[in-house]
């Protein structure tokens, strides 16, 4: 009995130290973020109070991402941002550009948008 007991114990621990030593090689994936423009250009009429719309289209790797992309507006007051990337002009511009960043946490991605008023002539 007592050198069944004995094996028991001396299986159960190279079992153990053999699990203690086995440690799986994960691969961490990075998260990226690509927007088909960096710079886009709007015009905002002040006399019909339109603006121009366009859409940004952002590439998520991992394509599994995607669906957690989430959009901004550093002015929102000038150009608002849809949930699909969609930017409108709202108002005239200030002379700097509205940054529309695209982002999942951390990771993210930047586009400049200049709104301009219409040519005259």
């Amino acid at each position: 009995m007592k050198r069944m007991i004995l094996a028991i114990f001396l299986v159960i621990g190279m079992v153990g130290s053999n699990l203690a030593f086995y440690t799986p090689a994960i691969a961490k994936t990075k998260t990226v973020i690509k927007l088909d423009k960096k710079k886009a250009f709007l015009v905002y009429d002040p006399n019909t109070n339109k603006g121009d719309s366009e859409k940004i289209k952002a590439t998520v790797t991992p394509a599994k991402y995607q669906k957690k992309l989430k959009w901004k507006s550093s002015n929102k007051k000038i150009v608002k941002v849809s949930k699909k990337g969609k930017i409108t002009a709202i108002a005239e511009g200030n002379g700097k550009p509205v940054k529309i960043t695209a982002y999942i946490g951390n990771v993210k991605a930047v586009c400049k948008v200049d709104v301009m008023l219409p040519c005259s002539g």
